[in-house]
């Protein structure tokens, strides 16, 4: 049982790595259909657990409508780009947006 659930989990983690690149737009729903979870609450719960944890943050599309800036896709960076490079991402690939992550870190270190 143990190890068909690990299986599982694999398979979703190599689905999740070609849909999600650090630094682009992340698609809550497009990332629960893809992990197949049926609540988005789940989702938004475990961002929310690697934002908390330091792991990673997200960014808002900028806009001048603030209903914009809440309901649109964020952009995700990972604070440690070895973790985000370990769990499947596509990430050393596409240099600009290892570059882009690289260069918003510093603006997230807490003061």
């Amino acid at each position: 049982m143990m190890n068909s659930n690990i299986g599982k989990l694999e398979h979703r983690k190599t689905r999740t790595s070609e849909n999600s690149n650090i630094g682009k737009e992340l698609s809550l729903n497009s990332l629960r259909k893809t992990l197949q979870v049926s609540n988005p609450t789940t989702i938004k719960e475990y961002l929310n657990y690697f934002e908390n944890s330091y792991l990673m943050f997200t960014i808002p599309m900028y806009s001048e409508s603030l209903n914009k800036q809440i309901y649109s896709n964020k952009k995700v960076y990972f604070i440690d780009t070895g973790l985000a490079q370990n769990i499947s991402f596509r990430f050393s690939e596409d240099r600009e947006k290892m570059l882009e992550n690289l260069v918003f870190i510093p603006e997230r270190e807490p003061k």
